[in-house]
């Protein structure tokens, strides 16, 4: 291995003279932007695909987007009508689309929106993954090669198109670990901040930004002491890392405490996922098994690897070469970051406050293949092709065993029903989530002197379908709980949803737990659909 991995301090110097001229290449960017277009198109159509072709919306995805309808579907530019449950940026991105919803209404009413933006950021991830093994001087078809297959693994592919936010704070993640990389050969302090920069972005995406920016500054403050720095400069340079995430988690929490009155309302909302989780909804004998026993969910995040089989090895022999050359400070953050995500699944799995989502494991695959290129980067020139040939072999076997893995009933939770159904080109399904929800909406807009109440957690897909805006009452409004409590005179009906584990955590069912079984003597049912919704009547003797 020494002799392998051994560098001798002009070569590492070769590598990083090398990486610059081609960072600044414009070849070079037009090569990366040529993939990013690439993979954001193939990632748009598959999006377009599975949407219109197979009826597939993911729920989380389309409420991100509703979040953004919020703000301007009523007419009335309301921003706080975006919510505080969210990470922002997804729904924030989304506020253009819906301004022009009346042109292509899928864009709201599917949601289509998600896909657009997922796409964008799969493009984007692409773009600094080649950028970044450019840098590294990974020669020209291994690096496409394996800018391919991190893009083209088949939980990179599926959530880079379905709307959801793990994909993207995945593709986040490359440029924030390229720019940490720039900052190790050139100690230049603007690639830390852009680098945190990335991490704040992170952060408006997914909470799991924070854990991963925790371990990155711990990590790189520790390898700018082994190296020799100061301690002064190894704390200044973390701060540096961590200030931009730390004020975007300050800002987030002072909206919460003015527009919610609690500033943890993100984590502690009866809407949120721990609320969610609590109910058993989505519990499984893994889950079950996880509870307070650490030995098996630890075993449990370890087995996640799956996602990027070679993830285990190439972060032993990254950490075993840091060991060897304690002066090169790019791999200990490296590795530290790419232990975040996992270490909060541990947590959260141990206290059941999580779920064996295939997704909550992404990360292991940006993570692991650039371990691999810096790896793959170290080796010296006369063992290039057998190791590249490795590498080859590597990703894309990797992205066989990830096929795999989505395709199991064991590991591919939450996506295994369309991956099925892909392969089979089996566009039979009618998404009873799209009828119900149109024929709710069409009755309301035929209906324009219906004052009505819906609870967004319980009909949330409904809004968009209704012309009308201005007759509906929504959590989004301000006055909405006390109209829920004092509906007389201020709303004539209730759209209630039929009671389910999750909706008995909504405002409407938790207010009036009897309304949908016809248990108030003050409502009066007006008109049920077909997917059990119902609306009642509000007599003159309500409150």
């Amino acid at each position: 291995m020494s002799s392998i991995v051994g560098q001798e301090r002009t070569y590492a110097v070769g590598i990083a003279t090398e990486a610059s001229s081609r960072r600044q290449s414009p070849e070079g960017r037009k090569e990366s932007l040529l993939l990013a277009s690439l993979i954001g198109i193939i990632c748009l159509v598959l999006g377009f695909i599975i949407v219109f072709k197979f009826q597939y919306i993911a729920g989380d995805a389309l409420s991100r987007v509703l979040s953004g309808f919020d703000v301007v579907w009523r007419g009335q530019f309301h921003l706080a009508a975006i919510g505080l449950l969210w990470n922002p940026l997804p729904s924030l991105i989304s506020i253009p689309f819906a301004m022009i919803r009346n042109i292509w209404p899928p864009l709201v009413t599917l949601g289509f929106t998600g896909n657009i933006v997922t796409a964008f950021f799969a493009a984007l991830g692409v773009y600094h993954m080649n950028q970044l093994l450019r840098q590294l001087g990974i020669t020209t078809i291994i690096r496409v090669t394996m800018v391919l297959a991190f893009a083209l693994n088949p939980l990179m592919l599926m959530y880079g198109s379905n709307g959801m936010t793990d994909g993207m704070l995945a593709n986040v993640l490359v440029p924030c670990v390229a720019a940490v990389y720039r900052y190790s050969t050139t100690r230049h302090p603007m690639h830390i901040v852009a680098a945190g920069t990335w991490l704040a972005l992170g952060f408006m995406i997914r909470y799991e930004a924070v854990p991963i920016a925790v371990f990155m500054g711990f990590g790189l403050y520790i390898a700018l002491l082994l190296s020799g720095s100061t301690r002064k400069e190894a704390e200044a340079t973390a701060l540096a890392l961590w200030t931009p995430i730390v004020m975007a988690g300050i800002v987030w929490i002072i909206l919460n405490w003015m527009i919610m009155k609690n500033p943890l309302y993100f984590l502690l909302s009866s809407y949120g996922n721990a609320k969610q989780l609590s109910t058993g909804a989505y519990n499984t004998l893994w889950i079950t098994a996880n509870i307070h026993n650490a030995g098996h969910t630890l075993m449990q995040v370890a087995e996640w690897t799956i996602n990027f089989w070679p993830f285990i090895p190439v972060f032993l022999i990254t950490l075993f070469g840091y060991l060897r050359n304690l002066k090169n400070i790019f791999p200990l953050p490296l590795l530290a970051a790419s232990l975040g995500a996992p270490a909060l699944q541990f947590l959260l799995l141990y206290l059941n406050k999580s779920a064996d989502w295939q997704r909550f494991f992404i990360y292991y695959i940006p993570f692991g293949m650039i371990m691999l290129a810096y790896i793959l980067s170290r080796i010296r020139i006369q063992y290039r092709v057998l190791a590249g040939a490795v590498t080859v072999i590597m990703v894309l076997s990797s992205c066989v065993v990830s096929f795999g893995a989505t395709n199991s009933p064991q590991w591919g939770h939450g996506d295994i029903s369309l991956v099925r159904r892909l392969l089979k080109w089996d566009t039979s399904y009618v998404n009873p989530m799209i009828i119900g929800n149109e024929q709710i909406g069409n009755y309301i807009s035929q209906r324009p002197g219906m004052k009505i109440l819906i609870s967004q957690w319980d009909n949330n897909y409904t809004l968009p379908f209704i012309s009308n805006p201005s007759r509906v009452v929504t959590t989004s409004d301000t006055d909405y709980e006390g109209i829920l409590e004092n509906p007389r005179g201020r709303v004539d009906y209730f759209l209630v949803a039929p009671p389910s584990s999750l909706i008995k955590l909504g405002k409407l069912y938790k207010a009036w737990p009897n309304m949908w079984s016809g248990g108030l003597l003050w409502t009066r049912l007006y008109h049920e659909f077909p997917d059990g919704s119902k609306i009642y009547e509000v007599l003159p003797d309500a409150p």
